[in-house]
């Protein structure tokens, strides 16, 4: 069974510094991103596939090391689209990114109400709303 990829997000740009390609996808429920930069310099290129965690904090998966494109693709000021050299750099990340996803344990949904709070949450109402307090009594 193949799970489809969505788009959800593409941004890419280009300057005479450097060109970079951002996607980010859908995968059965997981959002997943692809970022790849080609600078001027291959110290400061990179591409990564990353997924977005129920924190909502984006988690490295899968990279490309620069040694493998960098040296192929076109300087910066020559490039009029970065989805053209970019783009099946990312695709390849992707790829990748879902075979690792494949490839765990299914994890059970969570039900919002079986959570546990947090001691942060479970303070917010006090901290939020104190209990007005006269003459040092509440």
């Amino acid at each position: 069974m193949t799970t489809v990829m969505t788009d959800l997000d593409v941004e890419t740009a280009v300057n005479s510094w450097h060109y970079h390609y951002t996607r980010v996808v859908d995968l059965g429920g997981r959002v997943l991103r692809a970022r790849v930069r080609c600078d001027r310099h291959i110290t400061d290129s990179h591409a990564l596939a990353e997924v977005l965690t129920d924190q909502l904090t984006w988690t490295s998966l899968v990279t490309d090391a620069p040694d493998n494109w960098w040296y192929s693709a076109p300087v910066p000021r020559l490039v009029p689209d970065a989805t053209e050299v970019l783009a099946p750099i990312a695709q390849r990340l992707l790829d990748r990114a879902a075979r690792v996803l494949a490839a765990l344990p299914p994890v059970p949904p969570r039900h919002p109400a079986a959570r546990r709070p947090s001691a942060l949450t479970s303070a917010l109402p006090q901290v939020l709303c104190p209990t007005p307090s006269f003459g040092g009594r509440a």
